[in-house]
């Protein structure tokens, strides 16, 4: 966790020193997704985005978000609240 701090702002970094028009242009690329039980997906950087990559990005942010809250804020009889924001 200590290392969780300097790991986001990196990303970050990267995401503010990439050049707009390379990610555009990889919205209609396509990306054939074939995982290994030998089904395969084709679809388009923006379906990827859109189908894959957000709902993988929020399951994380809310299991980041309740890792958090039951170690770092516990509350009495181990219950706490979870505010998930959008």
């Amino acid at each position: 966790m200590d290392k969780a701090p300097a790991l986001i702002d990196q990303k970050w970094d990267v995401l503010a020193s990439s050049d707009p028009a390379v990610i555009e242009a990889g919205a209609s690329r396509e990306l054939p997704i074939e995982p290994a039980d030998g089904v395969a997906f084709d679809m388009t950087g923006s379906e990827h985005a859109a189908n894959w990559a957000t709902p993988q990005f929020n399951s994380h942010r809310f299991t980041a978000t309740v890792s958090c809250a039951d170690v770092c804020l516990p509350s009495e009889a181990g219950l706490f609240r979870v505010q998930i924001l959008s």
